[in-house]
């Protein structure tokens, strides 16, 4: 029995939640050191998945003269056809509120016709252009399935592939070469549709649990609309326009650390108190350069190590906290 879950099972015990003997059984159980397969064994059907969509993109790359394009198209799409089938056969009756699968290989299995399906519309656009010179209705359609999946199977995989493929659609994009090359500070525009995504995701996120429409999927659009912001806010801040950046992101990281709170998410809370270091410093670095003050400047240079460091302690010290506060 770990050192947390001795302590978890005394302060419940204190609080006259567990009885004596229940504490010693819960001590006895744990010292048996019993695990359970189930989590090892999904966390390889998960890898096995991963691997399976890979091997069928090497496939496609290696045959493609051989196979045909539309052979290939026609395979994935009845591919993802019946792993929507076999997926409503075994789902359980739809329901606003949380729903599980009997058997929790379906999940994988919706997961993977998410997979394909994004392959499908992307393969099939690529190749025949369907839908005109944009991938943009090939992602759409993508992002609407991704939706109406995840809703159906209560499936977080496929909503977490429909925010991205939404995001594409709108035009937030970034490859690591452009990162690199740092082209992508020059594309402020997109981070402007990242910070109104990132609104939209936390106004739907609320509406979901204020009217019981899945509000166990509130905290997947935050930590979304987190990313978003904070990303795209700190991008901001390198700009001339710098200021107003500034204001959005001290109001979205005010808003993120109540809702950090409120929600009990401390994942939330960390990635709060992240980006809004991150935002705080870079602003205090341009404050610092316009005022002009070489002085100033210096004494900053000698002080920053000190600063960090109590920063890295004041960091963790705040996450134990929150987390003895809310666990």
């Amino acid at each position: 029995m770990n050192i947390q879950d001795e302590k978890t099972a005394e302060i419940l015990y204190q609080r006259g939640i567990l009885s004596q003997d229940e504490l010693v059984s819960v001590k006895a159980y744990r010292s048996l050191n019993v695990f359970s397969l189930r989590n090892e064994l999904l966390s390889l059907l998960y890898v096995a998945i991963l691997l399976i969509s890979g091997g069928i993109g090497i496939l496609v790359y290696e045959n493609i003269d051989t196979i045909g394009h539309s052979i290939l198209i026609a395979l994935i799409f009845l591919g993802a056809a019946a792993c929507f089938y076999f997926a409503f056969k075994k789902a359980p009756a739809f329901s606003w509120n949380e729903t599980f699968f009997e058997n929790p290989v379906f999940d994988y299995v919706v997961l993977f016709g998410m997979l394909l399906s994004g392959t499908f519309f992307g393969y099939l656009q690529y190749q025949y252009s369907p839908f005109g010179n944009s991938f943009a209705m090939a992602a759409i359609l993508t992002s609407i399935i991704g939706f109406a999946v995840a809703y159906r199977f209560d499936n977080r995989s496929a909503l977490s592939i429909a925010i991205t493929a939404l995001a594409t659609t709108i035009g937030i994009t970034m490859t690591p070469r452009a990162v690199m090359e740092l082209d992508v500070f020059d594309n402020l525009p997109m981070f402007y549709t990242g910070i109104a995504l990132g609104l939209a995701l936390i106004i739907w996120g609320e509406f979901s649990e204020r009217h019981n429409v899945k509000k166990h999927f509130a905290n997947f659009f935050y930590g979304f609309a987190q990313h978003l912001i904070g990303i795209s806010c700190i991008v901001g801040l390198i700009s001339e326009y710098w200021g107003i950046f500034a204001i959005i992101m001290a109001a979205a990281m005010l808003y993120f650390f109540w809702k950090s709170h409120s929600a009990e998410s401390t994942a939330l809370f960390v990635f709060t108190i992240l980006y809004a270091f991150i935002g705080f410093n870079i602003a205090l670095v341009r404050v610092i350069i316009l005022s002009g003050a070489d002085d100033l400047i210096m004494l900053c240079v000698y002080i920053a190590p000190f600063f960090y460091l109590a920063c890295i302690i004041l960091f963790i010290r705040s996450i134990r906290k929150f987390n003895k506060e809310h666990k």
